[in-house]
Parts: structure tokens; sequence; C-alpha cells
């Protein structure tokens, strides 16, 4: 080995993730860029982040349009919110698109005392909030999306999302609690031929079944299963549960890659597991993506 690139090919050929980074533990957000056009999918803590990176490209302020889809306001969902720096340029607007109608409120609540010392009239950006309706297409940044109702307490919204070339599902905040056949096929339906499935992985499937039975989350095998009646090409594997520690993380990344190949699926499956600062290309091959990122995602997905 002779240059950092060398122990990088060693560490990414010859160690587990969970042996050379970390998982991370930020809660829910993801950006998808695809050309020119971008979408942020969910306001969590890793929300401050991309205001960040958003803003160290833009030192000027020129004028700056973000979109946002909301899978719905639970506060893991919306807590990076108050913390997303473009919103305190005048010139920036930012459009918040969710299914529910209490996504204004809840902001505003978040944004008032005594959670919060900004109150949110006091932004500088200007926000404004769109209603979609589940099963109907939009378009909303060049973007053809499409919501899902899912089986969560208060309800959480599902996003296909099509750039005209390549698809992504986001579903997190999901589960399947009866085990009927209806439940996954609806999904599954959902789901075809999705270039990648973000996907609600926070427990095991004894732990969705068993102790965790109703409590809004699924599991890895279910999502492997989906994706695989569904023809999707990735799964990446999401919403970790925050008990576990990084070598469990990897576990269960194994265990669910060692399910799809026993299904004889690995050579149409692919999957991954998200961290903080995935970014990942989507491609018609198979691509192994980078550790970390500290530029914006070239192709359609960034975990």
């Amino acid at each position: 080995m002779r240059t950092p690139e060398d122990v990088d090919r060693f560490m990414r050929t010859h160690l587990s993730f969970s042996t050379t980074g970390t998982f991370g533990g930020q809660t829910s957000c993801v950006q998808i860029c695809s050309d020119e056009r971008s979408l942020v999918l969910d306001m969590g803590t890793g929300l401050r982040t991309l205001g960040s990176e958003l803003m160290a490209r833009n030192p000027q302020r020129a004028p700056m349009h973000v979109d946002i889809l909301l899978s719905h306001p639970h506060w893991d969902h919306i807590a990076g919110f108050p913390f997303f720096a473009p919103l305190t340029s005048p010139s920036t607007t930012v459009t918040i698109h969710a299914c529910h109608d209490t996504i204004e409120a809840a902001l505003r609540r978040q944004h008032g005392d005594p959670s919060f010392p900004v109150p949110f009239d006091q932004i500088a950006a200007d926000v404004s909030f769109a209603r979609l309706e589940p099963g109907r297409t939009t378009e909303i940044g060049g973007f053809a999306v499409t919501p899902m109702r899912q089986h969560h307490e208060g309800d959480s919204f599902a996003y296909r999302i099509d750039d005209g070339t390549r698809t992504l599902v986001y579903a997190t905040d999901t589960e399947f609690p009866d085990g009927t056949p209806g439940e996954a096929e609806e999904a599954a339906a959902f789901f075809a031929d999705a270039d990648m499935v973000v996907f609600d992985a926070m427990y095991t499937l004894a732990e969705a079944a068993t102790d965790r039975r109703r409590f809004g989350h699924a599991s890895n095998v279910q999502g492997a299963d989906i994706c695989m009646r569904a023809g999707a090409r990735r799964l990446c594997l999401f919403h970790h549960d925050p008990r576990r520690r990084d070598d469990e993380l990897q576990r269960l990344l194994d265990q669910t890659r060692r399910y799809v190949a026993l299904q004889g699926a690995d050579d149409t499956l692919e999957v991954i597991a998200a961290h903080d600062g995935l970014d990942y290309v989507l491609t018609d091959g198979v691509v192994t993506p980078p550790r970390a990122c500290t530029e914006p995602a070239a192709g359609f997905a960034r975990c």
C-alpha cells in the first residue's frame, strides 16, 4: 500500500463498514439529486448538516429554492427544521410538501416558547406549504411525486419519485401489523421496478412480529421480501433502531444480504444500509458508494 487510495481500497475490500466507520445517529433526512434538480425528504437532525453544506456552496447568498417532502410530523422527522441554515437568508424560499394538514401548526409549535427562541414568524426565509393527495402524482421541481398512505400512528406517507429515467421509493415509518398478503401486495405494487427503495428496517423480523408489533416500524426481512416481489433493484435499510451498536447494524445488513442470497435474488437485488453522509449514485450497474460525502450527489439518490 503506497497511497491513501490503496488504503481506502483495502478497507472497502477486506473490512466491514462497522470496522472502519460508524453508521452515525442523525434522524431522517435524505436528499435526491438529478442534473440540476433536487428534493429533500424529511427534516430530521440531518437537515442541519445539509443546510450547512448548501450555505457553504452559496457564499454570495444567491436566491435558493428548497422543496421538501415530509413523510409525517413526528418529532424525529422535523427536529432539524429550526437549525436549517438557509432559513436565515431572505433570498431563500422553502416549500414543504406533505399529505397532512397539520404540518404548519406542528412547525409553529416547535418554534414557539419554550421550545425555541426564534418564533416561526421571524424566520427570514419565505416558507410555504403545499398539500399533496395520496395516490395522485404531482410534479415537484422536475420530479414526478406520488404519495402512498402507510401504517403508522397518525399516518405516514411513502413517496415514489421519478426523474424520467430512474425511480426512488422512500418508505420510512411503516409497518405491516396484520401480516396479510394484501398489505405486502399494496407495497410491492408501489415499489414496482424501483431503482432504489429506502425502507424502514428498524426491527428484525422477530421483533416486528412480537414485542415490537404495532410500534409503527418494519423489519429488514419484510423490506427484502417486498423488494424481491416488486422487482426493485436496490434496498437501502433505513431508520435504524438507535439502540443498536455499529456491529449490530453491520450484522443486520449481512443477515439481510444472506437472506436475499438464499432466495436466489442476490444477483437482482442489491442491499445496502444507510449511514450518515452516505452518497449513492444510481446507475444501471452496481456502484460502490463512497464512505462519506462532501459534495452533492451526482446521481439520483443521497441517503
